[in-house]
């Protein structure tokens, strides 16, 4: 929780900074939903053996490729062929379902991200890179297994992206973005705390309204 405090006050410093620097910006939202991939999670035959608090059985995985972001940003020298910026977000990763004859966890992972922002506006072409940070979080739901075992965790992860997008009007876009954290393959130790979170790509449909 204080990592989730601590990124939330770097963030708004930050774009309290940086808008007070220029006057010449645009506030803007985003809303994108799309494919969400979560990397190097455990395979379903080890669902028995994860930290030792699962009731043995041979285990599936069975994971829900959905997810979405909804994000706020300021955006610097939009009527120029290259504007600049940051964001704020809040992401939903996915989900990984567990699950033998005696019990069953979902492993939903969700983001608060902090990133800046570069966008090459060709004509209404719009070419779009990202880089920063995501406070990656694991919010697992548990069935028949000990309420102490799989906790919440988090971890503090890179992120990049990189999009193409259309400019419909003067003031919406839409467009296609990929996004990357780079995480590491995930294990528990034997209190079911997560010691490493997964990476995770997404491609996601986006709709960007400056205000």
């Amino acid at each position: 929780m204080k990592k989730t405090v601590h990124a939330l006050a770097f963030g708004a410093l930050i774009m309290s900074m940086c808008a007070s620097l220029h006057a010449e910006y645009r506030p803007y939202v985003d809303l994108g939903f799309g494919y969400s991939g979560l990397t190097s999670m455990p395979e379903g035959d080890d669902f028995g053996d994860l930290a030792g608090v699962v009731p043995a059985g041979t285990g599936t995985s069975t994971p829900d490729n959905y997810g979405g972001r909804v994000a706020a940003g300021l955006l610097w020298n939009t009527q120029e062929t290259l504007s600049y910026g940051l964001e704020a977000a809040a992401a939903y990763y996915g989900v990984d379902k567990y699950a033998n004859d005696a019990a069953s966890v979902e492993m939903n992972y969700y983001g608060l991200e902090f990133l800046g922002v570069a966008q090459l506006n060709l004509d209404k072409l719009r070419l779009i890179a990202k880089a920063g940070v995501t406070d990656e979080q694991l919010h697992p739901t548990k069935s028949n297994i000990n309420n102490s075992s799989f906790t919440d965790s988090q971890q503090i992860l890179p992120e990049v992206g990189a999009g193409v997008a259309y400019a419909i009007t003067p003031n919406l876009q839409l467009g296609l973005t990929f996004y990357h954290t780079f995480g590491s393959t995930v294990s528990f130790d034997n209190t079911g705390e997560a010691c490493n979170l997964p990476s995770v790509n997404m491609s996601l449909l986006e709709f960007m309204y400056l205000l």
